[in-house]
């Protein structure tokens, strides 16, 4: 998947500012570490508070559904490594990741932000805004992997 995002920056002409051959080889390095994903598990991964409904402090209703997939549930956004969402974390029984799952939850961080680094140029919004904070994030969560 990160590949293909990679071949669509390349499509559209987006600089993603990173080196991506080394990211891949990166990865080609650390792929063990998914091994340990048995059950893949439905994962809405656009959970954030615009797209929950809450009544009477229940949530009771979740929309926008396109980017949903089984998957990891440390894919979700609720497990970004680069925000803190302990009531997230909290409602799935976890108070802190091994070294593996904090590494996994790293590549799909780098994931989701190369492709927001993209939706500029395929949304065709009016400014860079988005771009230049998926991509600065982007570059730090790539930068982090060395240190883990």
């Amino acid at each position: 998947m990160l590949s293909l995002g990679i071949t669509d920056a390349e499509a559209g002409a987006v600089d993603l500012r990173i080196d991506t051959e080394k990211l891949l080889e990166r990865l080609e390095q650390d792929k063990e570490i998914f091994d340990e994903v048995l059950s893949p598990r439905l994962v809405h991964w656009d959970c954030w508070d615009g797209n929950i409904f809450v009544k009477n402090k229940q949530m009771v209703g979740l929309i926008d559904w396109e980017r949903c997939l089984w998957a990891d549930p440390l894919m979700e956004v609720g497990f970004r490594t680069y925000e803190d969402h302990s009531s997230f974390w909290k409602g799935y029984g976890v108070t802190r990741l091994t070294a593996r799952e904090q590494r996994r939850a790293l590549w799909y961080d780098i994931y989701a932000l190369l492709l927001m680094s993209l939706e500029c140029e395929y949304r065709q919004y009016d400014t860079l805004e988005m771009y230049e904070w998926a991509n600065g994030l982007l570059k730090q969560q790539v930068m982090k992997l060395s240190s883990l």
